[in-house]
């Protein structure tokens, strides 16, 4: 028996349904998600990376102040110990842990010597101009930022009158 609308026209049957849609839509929502985690994965690193930068401003910051807190204590705050140099990694961590700052120094006097045959290393009259009087000095700085592994070293050269 079939089904007659009133013209006398049978329904057709429906047509035989494969799931073809429901494997695109899932196919489409799998593309969605790996997209979506790849975005997460590159905003995390974005925000970890000016996490790290933000730190190391800081210790950029505090290494700057101890050369200007090294530089307005001259000639007096020379360090006289020979086994503080700016090599020596266990003196500079318990110059950083004795202390509430977050920077430590090594101040050091420079010989410079008359004669303008200067040896590597060493600071030469040409590079300060004519030495009328006073003295030059290396200060080494380390600066501690955010976390204890955003560490900055600077070195300057100064000459006081």
């Amino acid at each position: 028996m079939t089904l007659t609308t009133s013209c006398g026209d049978a329904f057709p049957s429906p047509p035989q349904q494969r799931g073809a849609a429901l494997i695109i839509a899932l196919i489409l929502l799998l593309v969605v998600t790996i997209l979506a985690v790849a975005g997460m994965q590159n905003t995390i690193l974005q925000e970890r990376m000016a996490g790290n930068m933000h730190d190391r401003n800081i210790a950029f910051q505090y290494a700057e102040s101890g050369l200007r807190d090294a530089q307005r204590g001259l000639p007096a705050n020379v360090n006289s110990a020979p086994d503080f140099s700016p090599s020596n990694a266990e003196k500079w961590a318990e110059e950083l842990s004795a202390g509430t700052r977050s920077f430590a120094y090594h101040v050091e006097r420079l010989d410079i010597p008359a004669d303008a045959g200067c040896p590597p290393g060493q600071v030469c009259p040409e590079d300060f101009g004519p030495l009328s009087g006073g003295e030059a000095y290396r200060i080494t700085s380390k600066g501690v930022g955010g976390t204890e592994n955003a560490v900055v070293i600077l070195q300057a050269v100064v000459r006081s009158n």
